[in-house]
């Protein structure tokens, strides 16, 4: 247990010292920043005083989902990592994850967190459209094709119109990145 703790401080410190882990929300109403605070000083007491392991990681993926909310990524990383500990593909705590470290610009990060959660869900449409979105971030052209046919060929529920238009942002994405390749 201590060593999860120190783990959690030393990780929530040199994240938070790393300035693009802290990001701004815009138009947070200071009631609901109040809130959010609230319930996040709550949970952290309840984390201090929780000793069963699966309790635990229920309380740490509230506190992992607060501060991702107060904009403070690099204090809720520890925490969602931990969650992971215990559950390897908790869904909200790999979705969040993904999402963070979109945001900050590490697609590849992002992209690690995202295939996870394909793996997990392969046939779910969002989770599907979401890891095809980051492969053709990081001009992973190939990949997205063929998690897309592999979507189309093995899902009960795959919408035509979504395997169309999967298919043509993987196409509009690659001729992006020659046009920008060339401008270059």
């Amino acid at each position: 247990m201590k060593k999860i703790l120190f783990s959690l401080i030393i990780a929530s410190i040199f994240l938070t010292a790393c300035g693009k882990y802290t990001v701004d929300i815009p138009n947070l109403p200071p009631e609901l920043k109040a809130k959010w605070e609230l319930e996040l000083d709550e949970n952290l007491a309840k984390y201090d005083d929780t000793t069963d392991p699966y309790a635990r990681s229920q309380v740490a993926s509230e506190i992992g989902f607060r501060y991702m909310n107060l904009g403070k990524y690099g204090k809720a990383i520890p925490y969602y990592e931990e969650v992971l500990s215990y559950d390897n593909v908790h869904f909200p705590a790999l979705t969040n994850l993904a999402y963070m470290y979109e945001e900050v610009g590490e697609i590849t990060k992002a992209l690690e967190y995202e295939k996870r959660l394909y793996e997990a869900n392969p046939t779910n449409k969002e989770v599907v459209g979401d890891t095809i979105r980051l492969l053709n971030k990081n001009y992973q052209f190939d990949d997205a094709k063929k998690l897309l046919t592999t979507y189309a060929l093995h899902s009960n529920n795959g919408d035509p119109q979504f395997i169309d238009e999967m298919f043509k942002s993987i196409a509009d994405a690659g001729a992006k990145a020659v046009a920008d390749f060339g401008r270059k």
